[in-house]
């Protein structure tokens, strides 16, 4: 991907945004705190930036801008000033047209039911059941349960798309036979990272939707970025999430891209 303006000022405003927070010397941020701290208030960003029309996915690139000037990026003692709905509607208006044409690859052909783990407002599976019209099941904390029904409560009729009250660390991963994992990998430590890996294990099958941290992509460092400055986690590389995979005795395979993303599946 070449450079172009729009990533180099979004690179530019995650650098502010990481030493806004080092400076601050601000807590360590998590979705489901309280507190929420606007990008607005900490970055530089314009919303009209040029985006080189050769780049892949321009759907994806015009997006960011919403996503990233509402993240809900928690500071502890920061004034509450964002909003979940927002948040959501901007995640999905990103992650739409990604799990749009995820969901066509060959390898969920053998899929009868799919279970989202930490899957927010249940746009993937939607996107799975329009496709496929097959079972998917979105789990994650009892809270997000109200984002999934504003957006999923006339799909809630077909019975194959559900919500299920889940904590990928504490509760039980029996009975998930096929998993998707959209964008959960990057938002931990290497040792939480291991240990829902080992969940993962003898399952009969696990995808991760993942942008992966590569050499001389702009994009990818720039999330790199802003996982370690706001979570304080990273884009893992696929040699790292093969790491993980190598300690349970499976391996990762690329499946299926679509820009920037990348779909994995445990071998």
């Amino acid at each position: 991907m070449k450079t172009t303006a729009y990533i180099n000022s979004l690179i530019k405003s995650i650098q502010e945004t990481a030493n806004y927070f080092a400076h601050n010397n601000l807590s360590v941020l998590k979705r489901d705190d309280e507190n929420a701290l606007s990008l607005k208030k900490v970055l530089s960003y314009q919303k009209n930036m040029a985006i080189d029309p050769k780049c892949a996915n321009k759907f994806f690139l015009d997006n960011l801008t919403a996503l990233f000037l509402d993240s809900p990026l928690k500071a502890g003692t920061v004034k509450k000033e964002f909003s979940t709905l927002k948040f959501s509607m901007a995640s999905r208006s990103l992650m739409g047209p990604i799990f749009d044409e995820i969901v066509k690859s060959k390898s969920f052909d053998k899929v009868d039911k799919v279970y989202d783990i930490g899957g927010g407002s249940g746009q993937f599976c939607e996107s799975f059941y329009k496709a496929n019209n097959k079972a998917a099941i979105c789990l994650d904390l009892a809270e997000n349960e109200i984002n999934f029904l504003r957006f999923n409560r006339r799909l809630l009729k077909t019975g194959k798309v559900l919500f299920q009250s889940f904590d990928m660390f504490n509760d039980s991963w029996s009975g998930l036979d096929h998993i998707f994992l959209s964008n959960v990998i990057h938002d931990y430590s290497e040792d939480k990272v291991r240990s829902l890996f080992i969940k993962m294990k003898d399952k009969k099958s696990v995808f991760l939707l993942e942008i992966l941290r590569e050499e001389n992509d702009e994009l990818s460092a720039c999330y790199d970025l802003l996982m370690r400055a706001t979570l304080r986690s990273k884009q893992y590389s696929k040699d790292e999430l093969e790491g993980f995979a190598n300690e349970i005795g499976h391996s990762i395979e690329v499946v299926d891209k679509a820009y920037p993303f990348t779909l994995l599946k445990l071998c």
